[in-house]
């Protein structure tokens, strides 16, 4: 004999796809370097902001399902594993400068690597130093590397001064073996000065080479310094 027909739904572990909540804890370790915090879910990525200081390793794709993701900033360090996530979308009201994945970098941050965010859909309206990655590092000496974003079908970033594919506005942060790549053929880094492919406005110290191996393919619009 048969039961009746069951329909079972079941989640793909290798790509959580956010709720909206913020989790409680961890997927383990205790946040220094040498054991960083882990992060498995959508929840517990939101978690950094709580916790800005702490170092991050992701342990799984992630799907932020496109919505509206919060200020977030980072003053530790985040490894993305070669992990991706997809589907960043974030839509800021005006007065609310330092728009990306994470808002602000901060004086003690070690960086940002190995990470992948496929889907991007930034409306930053008039603020400035939007970027899918970083908004804006604050006199930080880290290191962005190993990063790439991806612009899909409906993926774009906007802003108005200091836009760019990874980062608006960086300080003497290095950046290394990064790319942007555009997959639809129209304007997808929309800006009004200070716009640029990979980083909208970078300021470094005489003598100082910051970019190292990086590689571009988007369109890009801007009216000044672009």
């Amino acid at each position: 004999a048969y039961s009746e027909e069951v329909v079972v739904t079941m989640q793909d572990v290798n790509s959580d796809k956010w709720d909206g909540s913020m989790a409680k804890s961890f997927a383990g370790g205790i946040g220094t370097e040498s054991n960083p915090y882990k992060i498995k879910t959508g929840s517990q990525l939101v978690l950094i902001k709580q916790y800005p200081d702490a170092h991050y390793v992701l342990c799984n794709n992630i799907d932020l399902d496109n919505r509206n993701w919060p200020i977030v900033n980072l003053n530790g360090s985040f490894d993305g594993g070669g992990y991706t996530i997809y589907n960043l979308k974030i839509t800021r009201p005006d007065g609310n400068d330092n728009v990306g994945l994470f808002a602000q970098l901060g004086s003690k941050a070690v960086g940002i690597k190995n990470l992948t965010i496929n889907g991007v859909d930034i409306d930053a309206g008039t603020n400035n130093n939007v970027g899918a990655i970083v908004g804006n590092s604050y006199y930080c000496y880290g290191l962005i590397s190993n990063c790439h974003v991806i612009f899909n079908q409906g993926s774009k970033i906007t802003g108005n001064n200091a836009v760019g594919g990874v980062a608006g506005e960086l300080y003497r942060t290095e950046i290394k073996d990064c790319k942007v790549i555009s997959n639809i053929n129209e304007n997808v880094i929309i800006g009004n000065s200070s716009v640029g492919g990979l980083i909208g406005y970078l300021e470094q110290e005489a003598g100082q080479l910051l970019l190292y191996n990086c590689h571009v393919q988007a369109d890009i619009i801007g009216s000044s310094s672009v």
